[in-house]
């Protein structure tokens, strides 16, 4: 019984709510090869400034979502096997696999958006130039029943989204709920420390080669669980600690240069 309550539990926390493009993807998937993926502060502030995306939520990249997302894309990698020892060259990591697999979707993504582009700048130059020339003031109307007709659809996708953003919340409250209403969690039992005499220099070198997946696992783990950390609270933070210290300067600068002047003890 517990350990179905414990899986649901592991369910709800991984439950993928938003769906990312693949450019978003590649950006995480970079950021995580720049600043590693123990560090998820760090992998959402160049996130954000990969994407520089505005329409997103507040929460769309926040540490846990990028964890959670990165852990998705792990888990369509199969595992490579070493071949140091037949002498094949180094293999890559799971993140390299992941980063490469995105860099060649997002290049296909790429090539059908230039050629659409394309199509439409060509489409658009030939109205103009039909337009220069008289050959569409029959057709003036059609056109601009055309551009009402493209501002409606406009404005039903802005509808769309507001509606998609309030779903959207629902979800995460749903999942929030349903966390609290499945009670704490299960206490994690201590680690055993082993001695250092019982681990060799072989056997450490085979648990760093088998580690891979598994700190990355661990990491996204702890992400999840822990409060996510605002990175404008964490700017706030340092700012305060900046303007204290400048104050607490400025008042003894003041002290010494209009105060009485300070004699130590023991003179008079």
């Amino acid at each position: 019984m517990m350990a179905t309550s414990l899986q649901e539990r592991l369910k709800l926390k991984q439950y993928q709510v938003d769906t990312w493009t693949t450019r978003e993807q590649l950006c995480l998937a970079s950021a995580v090869m720049r600043s590693g993926d123990q560090n998820w502060v760090a992998v959402r502030r160049n996130i954000k400034m990969l994407t520089n995306e505005t329409s997103r939520p507040p929460d769309w990249y926040s540490t846990k979502n990028c964890a959670l997302q990165y852990a998705k894309l792990l888990e369509r990698v199969d595992t490579p096997k070493r071949k140091r020892e037949r002498g094949d060259g180094v293999n890559e990591t799971p993140g390299e696999i992941v980063t490469k697999m995105l860099s060649k979707q997002r290049i296909e993504e790429l090539r059908a958006l230039e050629t659409e582009e394309r199509a439409t700048y060509n489409h658009l130059r030939r109205e103009i130039q039909q337009l220069d020339a008289g050959l569409l003031d029959q057709q003036l109307d059609t056109l601009w029943e055309q551009l009402v007709k493209e501002h409606a659809e406009e404005e039903e996708e802005e509808r769309q989204h507001q509606q998609w953003l309030k779903e959207r919340e629902e979800k995460i409250t749903a999942i929030q709920q349903a966390l609290k209403h499945q009670g704490p969690k299960a206490p994690v039992p201590p680690h055993k420390r082993k001695p250092k005499s019982q681990t060799s220099g072989g056997g450490q070198a085979a648990s760093r080669r088998n580690s891979g997946l598994s700190e990355t696992s661990s990491e996204v783990d702890s992400a999840l669980d822990s409060p996510d950390l605002s990175e404008a609270a964490s700017e706030n933070l340092v700012s305060n600690k900046v303007n204290i210290f400048f104050d607490v300067h400025v008042i003894s600068l003041k002290r010494i240069l209009h105060g009485p002047p300070i004699i130590p003890k023991g003179i008079v």
